[in-house]
């Protein structure tokens, strides 16, 4: 139609003014496009709010369900005559007998439930089990896997929801509900819960965004991401965006945003999480048919603008992507992106000797409580580059959390393990402060050395590294161990 159109005035020798009236011919297509799209989005746009509206309502029904009953269940096992009994024992649980008496009694509690983890902790002894037996002993001042007892235990609440990886379930993310034990005088006995596997209530979100294009989220009150059916956002993402209209004393809270899509979010008091559900703007463009030929016009210009906004957006991704693998205080990978990695390189052919190292620091805690946390983050960043310096920054580093470190040397001979392992441990020891304040830190050290058989499971290989760790620490600090396979 175009090629008519310019063919008509193909009598106008002037090329600026042949120019110009194509120019007008375009912005007159666009304007008149453009009242059409937005009279069709106001009434498009009303009619996607309301239903937005009613599918959050559907939403938070169900996953107020799904996640209602942990709650009744873990608080119906913390008034259980059973297990008070025993957890006031200080020796808990006390005899074989009773060992088993009490895992018989978890796993009746998984099988009825059918939850995937069912724990109990004693306050007085630090005992963890699961229905598998005793896992550990719970030491939130030594185990970053073990904070969230610390801050459970300092809230008062009787119940709270703690989105972790289970470490009875191969590190597979989950969401615990976990319940306050207390005897009769009301103290703090023990903390009982179950685990619910997030796959499970991904499911039910995935089922949502499927089904009606839009996307679910459970956040904090910060925004940060608690569950999605993306695994990579989870403990990572923030919705800044739906920060923004988080109101705890509405019954929801609904805003458009830039793009003409829609952000609408409700508080759930009982999880103290916000429901959000976000909904891009409606394709007008099955609306436009009738605009078709003329758009063919301008293919070249929006192929153009395209191809830009696609680099744009790949040079952004790949930024965006880079910053959540790397710790923002150490510039080391984090512990997901590290885990991912390493689980790669691992998978060897025999005779092609790696190392996985295992690092953790001595002393940290009287880092921070006498001197403060900025000393402490300063003693941290110091490890990270001595960690840097002797293993190199080819290698695959990270921090898995806390004054935990990760290391994982590709190709390496056990020769060279060892010195560098020596080397850092010497490098390790520092001092913070002055005088009556003056603190020193060291470093332990557990290392898996594979020279001829190489181990398939990267859990399995951090698992041994994390024994070698332990007999570090129980040896008196401030060494290395290592096994080799």
């Amino acid at each position: 139609m175009l090629g008519i159109l310019f063919e008509g005035v193909i009598v106008v020798k002037n090329k600026r003014v042949f120019f110009l009236i194509g120019i007008m011919m375009l912005v007159s297509f666009c304007v008149a496009s453009l009242i059409s799209i937005q009279s069709m989005n106001i009434i498009v746009g009303k009619a996607q709010k309301d239903l937005t509206v009613s599918i959050m309502s559907q939403i938070y029904n169900d996953i107020g369900i799904e996640l209602t009953k942990p709650i009744v269940a873990s608080q119906t096992m913390a008034n259980d005559y059973f297990l008070n009994k025993y957890l006031e024992n200080p020796n808990f649980p006390g005899t074989p007998e009773e060992t088993e008496e009490l895992v018989a009694y978890l796993n009746t509690m998984k099988e009825g439930l059918g939850y995937d983890t069912v724990f109990v902790v004693s306050n007085l002894n630090g005992n963890y089990y699961t229905m598998n037996g005793v896992n550990k002993g719970v030491d939130p001042a030594n185990d970053a896997h073990d904070i969230w007892y610390k801050l459970f235990v300092d809230s008062g609440l009787m119940y709270d929801f703690d989105v972790d990886v289970d470490e009875v379930h191969n590190n597979n993310w989950s969401v615990f509900v976990n319940a306050r034990v207390l005897n009769d005088n009301h103290d703090l006995i023990g903390v009982c819960g179950m685990g619910i596997d997030m796959t499970h209530l991904q499911g039910i979100l995935k089922k949502y965004e499927e089904r009606y294009n839009i996307k679910v989220n459970l956040v904090d009150e910060d925004g940060l991401v608690q569950i999605d059916t993306d695994m990579i956002n989870i403990e990572s993402a923030v919705l800044e965006n739906a920060v923004a209209t988080f109101d705890k004393d509405k019954s929801y809270t609904y805003s458009e945003t830039e793009d003409g899509g829609y952000v609408v979010s409700r508080y759930i008091d009982s999880f103290d999480w916000f429901l959000v559900v976000s909904s891009e703007k409606n394709n007008t463009t099955m609306y436009l048919s009738m605009y078709f030929n003329l758009a063919v016009g301008l293919a070249i210009v929006f192929i153009i603008l395209i191809l830009g906004l696609y680099l744009i957006v790949k040079r952004d991704r790949r930024a965006l992507e880079l910053e959540t693998k790397i710790d923002g205080m150490t510039g080391l990978l984090n512990k997901k992106a590290f885990f991912t990695e390493a689980s790669i390189q691992s998978k060897k052919p025999d005779n092609v000797p790696y190392a996985f190292i295992f690092i953790d620091m001595d002393n940290f805690k009287n880092v921070n409580d006498t001197l403060g946390h900025s000393v402490g983050d300063e003693a941290i960043k110091d490890v990270a580059e001595i960690i840097k310096e002797v293993f190199g920054t080819d290698e695959l580093i990270g921090r898995f959390g806390g004054d935990e470190f990760v290391v994982f040397l590709d190709n390496t001979p056990a020769k060279r393990v060892v010195a560098r392992l020596k080397e850092f441990c010497e490098k390790a020891h520092l001092s913070y402060g002055k005088g009556t304040n003056k603190v020193e830190i060291s470093a332990s050290v557990g290392a898996v050395i594979c020279e001829h058989v190489p181990v398939n499971d990267f859990t399995d290989l951090m698992n041994m590294a994390d024994e070698e760790l332990y007999l570090a620490k129980e040896n008196g600090r401030d060494q290395y161990h290592i096994r080799k396979i």
